[in-house]
Parts: C-alpha cells; sequence; structure tokens
C-alpha cells in the first residue's frame, strides 16, 4: 500500500513539473484551464486510491 502510494506520489511530482514546464509557454488564460483541469484529475486520482486501500484518515507531512 505505501509503495502504491509513494508511486503515485512520485507520478504526480514529475507530472506537476512537466506541467509546469508546459504552462510557462503558454498564455495565462490557458494556464488557469489546465491547472483547474489537472488539480481536478489529481483529486479524483488521490480519492480512488484512498478508497481503494480503505484509507479513512491519512497525515501529510
Amino acid at each position: 500500500m505505501k509503495k502504491a502510494l509513494r508511486k503515485s506520489l512520485r507520478r504526480q511530482k514529475r507530472t506537476l513539473e512537466n506541467l509546469s514546464n508546459r504552462l510557462a509557454a503558454i498564455d495565462y488564460d490557458q494556464i488557469r484551464l489546465h491547472q483547474k483541469q489537472y488539480i481536478d484529475n489529481l483529486l479524483e486520482t488521490n480519492k480512488r486510491l484512498l478508497q481503494d486501500f480503505k484509507i479513512d484518515n491519512i497525515i501529510v507531512f
């Protein structure tokens, strides 16, 4: 379970880095649209992972 969560967090970090590089090259309106879509997808992914592993409480440092 921890391995899957760590893997997901590493993937999310890489995706955020790639997203920030791509967003730096486009205009502000497109940045806001991409950020919202990415954050919505990220929240859904995290929610699904927590439900899959039946995690009720999580502490993030």
